[in-house]
This record gives structure tokens, C-alpha cells and sequence, in this order.
């Protein structure tokens, strides 16, 4: 009978010629050219749009997004955050762009009826109408900024993003040198807000909406309550935390550089986000630098006790193209499909908040863009034949 130390030697021998007969076997195959173009196996890169096979640990199925769809993604989830500075909207067109981040700090206090508010309208003038911001001596109870054409009520102070590199003569072309010298896009807006009244006074709430059409919040939203019954609004109560709400682009009109034709055109081309609307409460218009203003999209109602005051930051992500911007071009990547994963994800970040209260918004995104890598994970197309179809329903 073989003794234990002979089976033993017996395996090792075993897998020691299988060893020898798997170099043999990689020996005798013939490497491709490309194979030995650094001495390692190249593998062809694959330009295709399913997502990459999802690594061991991954929870977004591999999705791989260029840098300017990541800093999208960042712009639009966290727009204050410093590595969100100088984003870049990654669809089509995509040339070389002057990328700038424009702030706005303003103050916002609560009128004598107990009601206050600021209303946004993203542009792309230093000299256009940001919005709107009440003071204590509003006596108003819902958002009323023109109590005419062009005159502010009562209470009511305009404001601007004056650290924006460029005019609304340059965009509308207007200037001295004739011809429109600028077209931008906004990559995506952020509104913070954050309580600095006494402890004695920080009592009440605030709403905060950005419309998800970019529909006139003045129109469809000009109280808290009409605030509130959207869907991506968020009431916060009134502490020492800051509250925050996010614009990004909904339509392919408002990624493209527009270009102004006509007086009657101009107002898409300085405020991108207004749908071509310029109509503010009781159907009051506002000019502002020569020009119709745009719609606001964005506001923030506050309850309280009359005289508390909120600081309310502004900050743009904004691209500009055009003769008077080219010295400070950087190039700007085309990530068509980045784009459409992550304007799918951001548009799921709302409902993710309601039953993810306090998360982080990155984590959100993150979240949502996770749930859309696995809806968009392809399909055989042999699922269309036999019991397979069953799953497309």
C-alpha cells in the first residue's frame, strides 16, 4: 500500500507538468502586433455606450464618466463646492469655452407683515437682473417685486452678479463694436441660504423652489403654500443650517450658445433659464441695462418675525464663447452620453431626497446615478423573441 508521503510526491509531480504544459501552451502562441507595443497585452479600446463590466465592490455598474461630465454632475449636485469652479457642460456643441464662476451675496429680510422673499433670474450680464430681494419695509405677504412696469414696490430691492467678466451690451450686441461679441450657456445655478438673526427671533420657516420647467416661480409660485406643493421644493425650518436649492439645464435650448437676431430674441440670450418669458407679477414687465428682464425660475419665501434677516448666496457656473472671450478659452469636452446619464440622475435627486432626509447631495447624485446606470444597462436583443419579451414589460 503507497505510503502518504509517495501520493505525496505524486501531486506535486502531477502539477508540476501541468504547470509546464500551460507555459509551454502561452509560449507557442503567436502575440499581435499590438500585443507587444509595451511589452503587456493591450486590450482595443471599445467605443461602444454600454457601461463597463462592473468591478468587484462597484455599485454603479462600472459607469465611467468623462471629467467635464463629472464636474457637471458636481455643479449641479453641489454647486458650492470649490471643485465645482469653471464646470463645463459636456453635450453637443462643445467648443473651447471661457469658463467662470460668478457669485452674488445679498441680503434678504423679512417685511412688516411677517413675509419676505428673493427671487432668482439666472443671466449672463454683470449688468442684468439677478433678481429680486426684499427689505424690512415690505409689507407684502407674497412675492410682489414690481408694483409697475419697471418699478420696484415698495421694499423691494433689484439685484446683480456683478463679478461676471461680461456686459449685456457684448451679449446683445448693442456695444460700439457692433455685432454680438459673446454667447454663453449656464452650466448650473445655486441658491444657499442661511439664517443670521438673533436666537431670540429664529422661529418661522423657509421655501425653498427651483421650478423644474423653469417656469415663472412668480406666476405658479408666489407664496409659501403654492411653494410647497411642488414635488422638489424643500421647507426648512429656521436654524443656524443653510438650505439650498440647484437650476440646471431641462431642455437642449438652454445647453446650446444662443445668439441674439432680433429685440425681440434678446431675452433667451441674457437669461437662459426664462424660457423667452418676461413677465413678473400682475403681468408687470421689468428693463434692466436697456433690456427686458427674464422670468425668475428660482425663490425662496420666508416666514418669520418682521425684521429677521437671511443671508442669500448666488453662485453661476457659466460658459462664454465668442471673439471677446477667446483669450481665456480652455478646451471643453463632448461627453454626449455623460450628459443625458447625468441630467437623468439630477432630475431623480428630489425624490431621492424625500426619503434620504439629510443625506449629503453628493451622495444623492451618486445614488441617482447608480439607478440610472442600471436602467440603462443593456439588454440582448434576443429578449425580443420567445418568453424573453416578457421582460420588457
Amino acid at each position: 500500500m503507497p505510503s502518504k508521503q509517495n501520493k505525496s510526491v505524486q501531486k506535486s509531480s502531477s502539477a508540476l507538468q501541468k504547470l509546464k504544459k500551460k507555459v509551454r501552451l502561452a509560449k507557442s502562441r503567436t502575440q499581435a502586433p499590438s500585443d507587444k507595443v509595451f511589452g503587456v497585452n493591450v486590450v482595443p479600446a471599445q467605443f461602444d455606450s454600454a457601461p463597463r463590466k462592473r468591478a468587484a465592490g462597484s455599485k454603479d455598474g462600472g459607469l465611467a464618466l468623462s471629467k467635464c461630465a463629472l464636474k457637471y454632475a458636481l455643479a449641479i449636485s453641489k454647486p458650492f463646492h470649490p471643485a465645482a469652479k469653471l464646470a463645463c457642460t459636456p453635450a453637443f456643441p462643445a467648443p473651447p469655452s471661457h469658463k467662470v464662476t460668478g457669485y452674488g451675496r445679498y441680503l434678504a429680510t423679512i417685511g412688516t407683515g411677517g413675509y419676505g422673499f428673493t427671487a432668482i433670474t439666472p443671466c449672463l450680464g454683470n449688468d442684468s437682473l439677478l433678481g429680486y430681494t426684499s427689505t424690512a419695509a415690505y409689507s407684502g405677504t407674497t412675492a410682489l417685486p414690481l408694483a409697475n412696469n419697471s418699478t420696484p414696490s415698495n421694499g423691494i430691492s433689484r439685484v446683480t452678479m456683478s463679478n461676471l467678466p461680461y456686459t449685456t451690451a457684448q451679449i446683445t450686441g448693442s456695444s460700439p463694436l457692433g455685432g454680438a461679441q459673446i454667447y454663453g450657456r449656464i452650466v448650473s445655478v445655486g441658491m444657499r441660504v442661511t439664517y443670521i438673526g438673533t436666537t431670540l427671533n429664529e422661529s418661522g420657516y423657509y421655501t425653498l423652489l427651483a421650478t423644474p420647467a423653469h417656469e415663472n416661480v412668480l406666476q405658479v409660485a408666489g407664496s409659501p403654500d403654492t411653494a410647497g406643493a411642488f414635488g422638489n421644493a424643500q421647507v426648512c425650518g429656521i436654524t443656524r443650517e443653510s438650505c439650498e436649492a440647484t437650476l440646471f439645464p431641462v431642455s437642449s435650448v438652454e445647453t446650446d450658445y444662443t445668439q441674439s437676431t432680433g429685440v425681440s430674441s434678446y431675452i433667451p440670450y441674457i437669461y437662459p433659464y426664462s424660457g423667452n418669458a418676461q413677465t413678473m407679477n400682475n403681468s408687470f414687465t421689468d428693463t434692466v441695462a436697456g433690456f427686458g428682464a427674464g422670468s425668475p425660475s428660482m425663490i425662496v419665501h420666508f416666514t418669520g418675525v418682521p425684521g429677521s434677516q437671511f443671508l442669500v448666496e448666488v453662485i453661476q457656473h457659466v460658459e462664454y464663447t465668442g471673439r471677446a472671450a477667446s483669450a481665456n478659452y480652455t478646451p471643453t469636452e463632448s461627453d454626449q452620453r455623460g450628459f443625458e446619464i447625468v441630467s437623468a440622475a439630477a432630475e431623480r435627486i428630489p425624490e431621492l431626497k424625500n426619503s434620504m432626509v439629510h443625506s449629503d447631495p453628493l451622495d444623492l447624485m451618486k445614488a441617482a446615478l447608480s439607478e440610472v446606470a442600471k436602467a440603462v444597462k443593456p439588454i440582448a436583443v434576443s429578449v425580443l423573441t420567445n418568453i424573453g419579451v416578457a421582460m420588457l414589460a
